[in-house]
């Protein structure tokens, strides 16, 4: 255990704030210990991230704001990228789940796609740090934060995809999306709050929700259209 002040992070977001415990007899138990030493060091290192991008990021910066040593840092991570991606599934995994709660009672379309920018956005601008961490960062984290961007998006696009096949079965006339389709969707609204937080860090990204909702949802009530016409496309080009 460090010689270093303890600290513990508050309740309140996906990753809290740091907060220190006094010196000495705590009343904690070892576990309880290494799981406060692990949040801090996934929060340290969403803010460090965050503030210097991850390549100029140090374990020796991440330990020090954690309040441990690097050797308390090595009993939790093998390394920088671990603890990063730690971090990330953690994000993720929230993220995914405050917009499923908030779309399972969705009656219809518009309405999902609504609900799911709201709650997509507004866990964003509640996270902005780890926002700016995770969607301006993974990249420069290399190819196995890549993989686990995918994954995200994939899981979010598999949600998407549920929602859209169910309630085509009383509104057809939104029309039939591929995969590829539904991960475009994903990856676009990223690639716009992307845009967003590196044209003005402190906007409200809520804000761009009607725009986000106005565009997917045209992509879906079009889709029909789209299908009937480059089918007629493809049976004329046959005919000549």
């Amino acid at each position: 255990m460090s010689s270093k002040s303890e600290s513990t992070v508050e309740s309140g977001s996906i990753f809290g704030s740091l907060k220190s415990l006094p010196r000495g007899p705590h009343g904690l138990s070892r576990d309880e210990v290494m799981a406060s030493q692990r949040d801090r060091l996934l929060a340290s290192v969403v803010e460090l991230v965050a503030e210097h991008g991850y390549v100029a990021t140090t374990i020796t910066e991440v330990a020090k704001r954690a309040g441990v040593s690097p050797n308390v840092f090595y009993e939790h991570f093998a390394g920088k990228e671990e603890c990063f991606l730690a971090a990330y599934d953690r994000f993720a995994t929230e993220l995914l789940a405050r917009i499923t709660d908030r779309v399972a009672e969705a009656p219809d379309w518009s309405h999902f796609i609504e609900e799911s920018m709201q709650a997509y956005l507004s866990t964003l601008d509640a996270e902005k740090t780890a926002a700016r961490a995770f969607l301006l960062e993974m990249d420069a984290a290399g190819p196995e934060a890549r993989h686990r961007r995918n994954v995200a998006f994939s899981a979010y696009s598999e949600m998407i995809r549920q929602q859209h096949m169910q309630m085509r079965q009383a509104a057809p006339e939104l029309g039939e999306l591929s995969d590829h389709a539904y991960l475009a969707i994903s990856m676009g609204v990223r690639g716009v709050v992307c845009a967003q937080l590196e044209t003005d860090p402190q906007a409200h990204l809520v804000d761009i929700a009607p725009d986000v909702a106005h565009w997917v949802t045209a992509m879906v009530l079009g889709a029909a259209a789209a299908s009937s016409e480059l089918t007629a496309h493809a049976d004329s080009s046959v005919d000549s």
